[in-house]
């Protein structure tokens, strides 16, 4: 081990990086940015106040190379606001209509195709382009900002697809089993994908900001770990978002 990686190993966190009580800033701030978000009514505001709020714990992370970490706790930050947007859009549902970014848009395609069957969700010559946009987006975007654009591009992903759970869940009748398979394990697959991904590119950037060669090992384990999951997610809703559309259609309500 490197004189650098052993200090690293050895030197005490600060108070705030501490196991229990970094988690709990980034769940309670999870829910205290969407809090934020609806009181100030700026839709683009939404995914910024959520990164920038996590994004100081997920940069000690990444420049200490604790990838397991910085995995574990963007992970809870992810299920954190999507608990925080499915309450704050159950409560306020006008409100979360007005800020979150294609909310509306994505809810009534989603809400299409689970009645009809035509939509680009179950169709993959649809749906993998945009995957695929979406993807190298990310990419592109934690290269240039060192992880930052990348957590608040993810973050308006996951707030306009919990936007869509919430307004389902509340027409599903009856609400259970459907309600199971309103967050597709597909979905979840590619959250933790992006967050490996973002996990190696920012390490990457921040070696060049730093001009220094980068943890190769380090870099690759996470960058094909999370484009490997992403690669799951898209195998993954082939086979199975016509089983969850069968499942969800007979529950959902005309109107």
């Amino acid at each position: 081990m490197s004189a650098k990686r052993a200090r690293i190993a050895v030197e005490p966190d600060a108070f705030w990086l501490r196991p229990g009580v970094a988690e709990a800033a980034l769940v309670l701030g999870a829910g205290a940015g969407v809090a934020l978000s609806f009181a100030l009514g700026i839709a683009v505001a939404m995914p910024l106040v959520a990164a920038s709020l996590a994004y100081p714990f997920f940069l000690a992370d990444v420049r200490a190379r604790r990838g397991k970490r910085a995995f574990a706790r963007m992970l809870a930050w992810a299920a954190a606001l999507s608990v925080a947007v499915v309450v704050a859009t159950a409560v306020a549902p006008g409100r979360a209509e007005s800020v979150i970014l294609r909310g509306a848009t994505y809810r009534d395609e989603m809400f299409a195709w689970i009645r009809t069957g035509d939509g680009k969700e179950g169709d993959p010559m649809r749906f993998l382009p945009e995957h695929a946009l979406h993807f190298a987006a990310f990419c592109a975007l934690a290269v240039a900002s060192a992880g930052f654009l990348a957590l608040a591009l993810g973050a308006a992903l996951l707030d306009y697809m919990n936007f869509y759970v919430a307004e389902l869940a509340s027409r599903l009748d009856p609400l259970f089993p459907a309600a199971l398979v309103a967050w597709p394990l597909y979905s979840m697959a590619r959250v933790a994908g992006f967050v490996a991904v973002a996990i190696g590119l920012t390490h990457l950037s921040l070696s060049v900001l730093a001009r220094r060669p980068p943890d190769r090992e380090f870099f690759f384990r996470w960058f094909y770990a999370g484009a490997a999951l992403v690669a799951g997610d898209a195998a993954m809703k082939i086979v199975l978002a016509p089983i969850g559309r069968e499942i969800l259609s007979p529950a959902l309500s005309p109107n």
